[in-house]
């Protein structure tokens, strides 16, 4: 890729993958953002701050933009899917043997420095599930077994199990879950907070990934992924903007919320959205680490608080990932995972 190809992504290419009002909304970002700037460049601030740029600030301006177009690999090299991929290995949309060609794009937001521009250990974690057949089939089965009694179409084992299901996520940040399953053909909205450089980076990621599946798929998986949406949504709010994404008023068979339980004081709300959102026979699943932000039990208060919201509540095998960053805790790498239902417990 060259640094022309990292350039955003016009708005007017976008629409397709926002409602009309959210693109009224990034519209008007969009207008008071190019104001503020002409302004400033009135008054003369740019003027000042260029006079003492050096070279070196040039060149990290330049590296900035050219890496805010990211990919991410389901467990290549290792078993966590961190893997830095280079322009040859993007065009030739390298993949592994059990999930060949499985490599997202998404794009890092200005507004979201520590949660939306890095990748985290329970997304990572979470779209591994998720990528591969076998563990995907794992995690949906209460789903799964559900459609198979109902004999309802989008079950077909020959497809993967995310295919013809509706997914969203909420907080997404980078969205790597939602890239995931909308390359295995799930109908994906995917969601954050009401910030318009997050979510137009979001409409972003899905016109980048549609281009690239493009290129190597065909039939009934592009036909699932080109009606994926970008919706702001804060949790606890009315869902009705977000049920209509699909062009459908249906609530969701899959509910991700990955690494959103690191601020305990924001669970109740988070619960109340996946309640509202997650469909009788829906699954939603919540990946967390504990980051020492707040106590560590307190971040585990989001299992008693979802059982008593009624939901079935099943824990899944921890998984130790790869750190994102240097200077973390290995326990920010243990990805903790718990399944939520409405079917009764055994």
């Amino acid at each position: 890729m060259t640094v022309d190809d990292h350039a955003p992504i016009e708005l007017s290419t976008l629409s397709k993958w926002v409602s009309p009002n959210t693109l009224l909304w990034l519209e008007n970002a969009e207008r008071k953002e190019r104001a503020s700037k002409e302004e400033m460049e009135k008054e003369g601030f740019n003027y000042g701050a260029r006079l003492f740029e050096t070279e070196a600030d040039r060149e990290e301006e330049a590296e900035l933009q050219h890496s805010r177009v990211r990919t991410w690999t389901a467990s290549a090299p290792g078993s966590d899917g961190i893997f830095d991929s280079t322009d040859e290995q993007v065009q030739n949309n390298t993949g592994t043997k059990d999930c060949p060609g499985l490599r997202v794009i998404y794009i890092t937001s200005n507004s979201s420095e520590g949660h939306g521009n890095t990748i985290w250990a329970s997304a990572r974690h979470v779209s591994n599930l998720l990528g591969h057949t076998e563990s995907c089939r794992r995690v949906l089965s209460p789903l799964l077994k559900q459609r198979q009694r109902e004999s309802i179409p989008e079950a077909i084992p020959q497809n993967h199990p995310l295919f013809g299901l509706s997914f969203v996520e909420l907080g997404a940040g980078a969205g790597v879950p939602s890239w995931t399953a909308m390359r295995c053909g799930a109908r994906v909205v995917c969601t954050d907070q009401n910030v318009a450089d997050r979510i137009r980076c979001i409409a972003e990621s899905a016109e980048r990934n549609w281009r690239d599946m493009k290129k190597t798929e065909c039939g009934n998986v592009l036909e699932t992924a080109k009606i994926a949406r970008s919706c702001p949504y804060n949790w606890g709010d009315p869902i009705q903007e977000v049920t209509l994404s699909l062009n459908k008023n249906e609530l969701f068979d899959v509910v991700i919320a990955a690494d959103c339980c690191y601020m305990p004081f924001l669970q109740p709300k988070l619960l109340e959205s996946i309640d509202m959102l997650m469909s009788k026979e829906g699954v939603a699943l919540i990946s967390f680490a504990l980051h020492g932000n707040a106590p560590d039990e307190d971040v585990w208060g989001v299992v008693d608080r979802a059982k008593e919201q009624g939901f079935c509540v099943e824990a899944l095998e921890p998984k130790q990932l790869t750190l994102s960053t240097f200077g973390m805790e290995l326990k920010q790498g243990l990805v903790q995972t718990v399944r939520l239902t409405r079917q009764p417990c055994k």
